[in-house]
Order: C-alpha cells, then structure tokens, then sequence
C-alpha cells in the first residue's frame, strides 16, 4: 500500500505540473498572438455544433457558465466556486485522514486513497478547462443545456452542464487514465480506471447538507475486487467492507472517529456464519453492534431510492457494461453505466449499477467487462 500512495503523490504531483505547463502555455500563446487547437486566431473559439456549422469564429460563444471559451480568459473567484461537477463534498474528512495513516489494516484504504486521486484529476480537468477553449456539441442528454469539449495534449475532455446547474456531467480520457462523474440530485456517480495502477473504481455518494455522507463503492485493484458501504458523519465513520461475490473471503466492519482513527474492528465470513447476526461478528460488542446495525440499516434505506436500470448478467458473470448501442467493444466514452454482481448472505445475488448519463437511457449494449494489465476488455453479452 505504501508503493500504491508513493504512486498517487507522483501522479498527483504530474498532474499539478501539467496544469502549470497549459496555462504557462497558454499566456504565452496569447502574448504571440497566436491560437490553440479549438480557437480561431488571438483566442477566439470556432464553434462547430448545431447552430453553427460553418466553422466560422463566434466571438458572441460562452462557456457552460456563462463566460467566454476565449483561452486568454482568466478564472475569476465566481468561476471556481460555481464549477460543476463539484466534487468538493467526495471524500469525508475522516477518510482523508486515514490515508494520511496509512491504516493498512482497514478495507476502506485503497478506496479512499482513490477517491482522492479521482478529486485531484477532477479539479485538474475543471481548471484547465477554465484556461483553454472548447466547441460546443450538441447535448448529450436532455438533462443538459450546453455541451463543451476541448482537446488537449492527448487528453479529450466533455462536460455537459444543465442551465441551473442541478445536473452536470464530466467525461476526460488519456492515456493514463479515464474518469466519469454525473451529478444529479444531490449524488454523485463516479468511474475512475487508472491504467497506471491497474485500477477501477466505480461509486455513489451521497453528501447531505446535514454533513451525512453514504458511499456505495465496487473497486478491482490488481485484480483484487472489493465492496464497500460508508456512512460517515461529523463525529463517525461506519465502514462496511467485503469481496462482491466470494463469500469464503472475511466481511469487515469498522468504526472511525472524526481524526480518521479505527475505534472497532469486526470481521465474519459468509461461508460459515450468518452475517446478519452481530454475535457471528468477531470482537462483538453491544454498543459497537447497535451503531453498526444502525448505520447500515440507514445506508440501505438511502441507496434504496436511487434509481438504476438492472440487468440480468449470464452466469459467471460479476463485472459488465451497459453501454450505447454497438456491437463492436464500446468506447470509454459510449460506457453509460458500470454493473457488479453482488452476493449477499445466504447466495442472494444482486446487480448493482453506477451510472454516469442521467435516466432514461435509451437504446443500449450490455458487454462483460474484464481488467487486466491496466486495459479493459470487453465482450457482447446477449
């Protein structure tokens, strides 16, 4: 785990660079009096999209917020403050002072040590999308308003926003890695594979303004696949931890204070224990059974009302796509939702799904998915 978060400083760190390279080049572009991809000459975006396709500069062409794609354009203070998605609220505070911890004994640690690197490369994309410009496209939803891309250095970037901001939608590929992030309605749908680490996250969280937080998380790590649920709140954290379809494989349930400290850790194996039983739980204790009991029954009673389509999987299959509608192996911009089978105590299997374009759908293409090596393979499933 230390090499993993050796890893991430450095990854983190590139990023930040990159980021002082692109506005760095981008003022002395400007200075020249030059242009870059996706602007006209001196800045100006040419805009391509259903009310312009002539490719003719439009000077009168705004961002999502209102603002100018010119690439000379500074952020202003309103700019990052209103910057959708926002993913401020992504990682509770006690998660991310268990990384500075490194607490390898709990099951929450590679999930929060990736959350961290997905909010990095999130504020990255956002900022550097402040400081370049980009075309319009037509929506890809009706959920949303204005639909921008710009490419940049190999990266390829979409976000589609909603005109009051209650939707939002972020897509960046590269070669390094790929992220997703849909907000609605006060959740967030995430999809982070980090080629680089061999690694891909797919979660749900849920921050309320009461300073709840609920996470569902399906997490394949070097081939290694864990899930997790998480509520977390001002003075605790309640970690729910096991492997999605292994039932032979220990469960593990744990209690954090506020300062990212393991107060309790539990663990019982569905192959031989009811796991609904608090006494099957190892270190069982009366108060740390009700908070847990508690917390769990809360997660599941808040992940409940979260819509998602469900797809049947064929048997043997645990990890799948749904994605737009093609035969060939999709895109990482065509995938629309990530599905984990689940088993639950006593071989009750569930799908679970995260999805990362707003309901409904429409017509769609469900594929296996298979990491290995920091690729994904793909394979149609009729």
């Amino acid at each position: 785990m230390m090499r993993n978060n050796n890893l991430h400083k450095k990854h983190a760190s590139r990023s930040l660079r990159l980021l002082l390279i692109y506005i760095l080049a981008g003022m002395f572009i400007s200075a020249c009096g030059g242009g870059i991809s996706g602007t006209g000459d001196g800045g100006t975006p040419i805009v391509i999209g259903p009310e312009n396709n002539t490719g003719v500069a439009d000077s009168s062409e705004t961002g999502a917020d209102g603002n100018s794609l010119d690439a000379t354009a500074s952020p202003t203070e309103s700019d990052q403050s209103s910057r959708s998605p926002d993913v401020s609220q992504l990682l509770p505070e006690s998660l991310r002072l268990l990384i500075a911890r490194n607490e390898n004994v709990s099951s929450a640690q590679p999930l929060a040590t990736q959350l961290n690197a997905f909010q990095q490369e999130v504020d990255l994309a956002l900022q550097i999308a402040d400081t370049v410009a980009g075309t319009s496209e037509e929506n890809i939803s009706d959920e949303f308003d204005t639909t921008i891309r710009y490419s940049l250095d190999n990266t390829e970037t979409v976000i589609a926003r909603s005109a009051n901001a209650a939707t939002s939608y972020l897509f960046s590929t590269s070669n390094e890695r790929v992220i997703q992030v849909l907000q609605q309605d006060g959740n967030l749908n995430v999809r982070y594979l980090n080629r680089n680490l061999n690694s891909l996250l797919q979660a749900t969280i849920d921050s309320r303004t009461d300073g709840t937080t609920i996470i569902e998380a399906d997490l394949n790590q070097n081939g290694i696949p864990s899930y997790l649920k998480i509520l977390s709140t001002a003075s605790r954290t309640s970690i729910f931890g096991q492997h999605p379809t292994d039932t032979s494989i220990e469960r593990q349930r744990e209690l954090l204070d506020s300062s990212g400290n393991i107060l309790a850790v539990q663990t019982c194996t569905a192959a031989t224990q009811n796991c609904d039983i608090d006494s099957n739980w190892s270190n069982s204790d009366p108060a740390t059974d009700t908070q847990f009991s508690t917390d769990i029954t809360t997660i599941d009673i808040r992940l409940a009302v979260i819509t998602s389509p469900v797809a049947p999987l064929p048997e043997g299959v645990n990890e799948a796509v749904l994605s737009k509608e093609t035969l060939q192996s999709p895109t990482d911009e065509q995938i629309q939702c990530g599905i984990q089978r689940l088993t639950n105590t006593g071989e009750t299997n569930t799908i679970r799904a995260f999805c990362f374009l707003p309901q409904p759908l429409g017509p769609t293409s469900l594929f296996s998915e298979t990491l290995a090596g920091g690729e994904i393979f793909y394979q149609l499933l009729e």
